[in-house]
């Protein structure tokens, strides 16, 4: 298990809010299953045994094999389809950054896939590392119950995104929204005046 701050949880949930989530309820530039095939890419990497579970079973449903299944929670990409290896690459860096890829992987996956199915590729990514950071730290509360704590976790740590999560998601969420409608309302002017340099980087939205 990778071990995170809560503070890492939160600042995925606002940009996963701010992002919406209506591209992960109905993706329609990316099939169900290459959502499945980033989920467990990105398990992969955080060590979440719930995630694991419960999306290799989505994986199947979705119509990816099992041997496949197999090799991606091995972290081998190349049974996946090669059209998505550049997503799941990016997935597997995105999930290493905790939620913050560099400009030039964005830039590939934009180049390759477009900004709508980047944006949803972006989407799910930080949908799941959402639920393998709440699925350890769940796991690592449990281990600490048995007196065998994870290392490099706390039980401040635990708590912060065990019960945070119903104190401070809502106000993460009412946050990212209000964000959102506010931007929403700004000229594209007033967007690209707000933005800092000259020159001005790709966004998923």
């Amino acid at each position: 298990m990778r071990i995170h701050s809560a503070a890492t949880y939160y600042q995925i949930l606002d940009a996963l809010v701010r992002a919406g989530i209506g591209a992960l309820i109905r993706p329609r530039a990316i099939g169900k299953s290459m959502v499945e095939r980033l989920m467990l890419a990105v398990t992969q990497v955080n060590g979440c045994r719930y995630c694991s579970y419960l999306h290799t079973r989505l994986a199947l449903r979705a119509g990816v094999e099992a041997e496949e299944t197999r090799a991606l929670m091995a972290g081998d990409l190349e049974a996946a389809p090669p059209s998505e290896h550049t997503a799941l690459i990016f997935a597997q860096h995105m999930a290493d950054a905790e939620g913050q890829p560099d400009s030039e992987a964005l830039d590939r996956v934009l180049a390759e896939y477009g900004p709508e199915a980047t944006h949803e590729i972006t989407t799910s990514i930080r949908a799941i590392l959402i639920g393998n950071l709440y699925g350890i730290a769940f796991d690592s509360l449990l281990f600490r119950l048995r007196l065998r704590p994870v290392p490099g976790s706390s039980l401040w740590r635990e708590l912060a995104i065990l019960v945070g999560s119903a104190v401070w998601g809502p106000v993460v969420v009412v946050r990212a929204l209000v964000w959102r409608l506010f931007r929403q309302r700004r000229s594209p002017r007033e967007e690209d005046s707000a933005r800092p340099g000259s020159t001005q980087p790709h966004h998923e939205t």
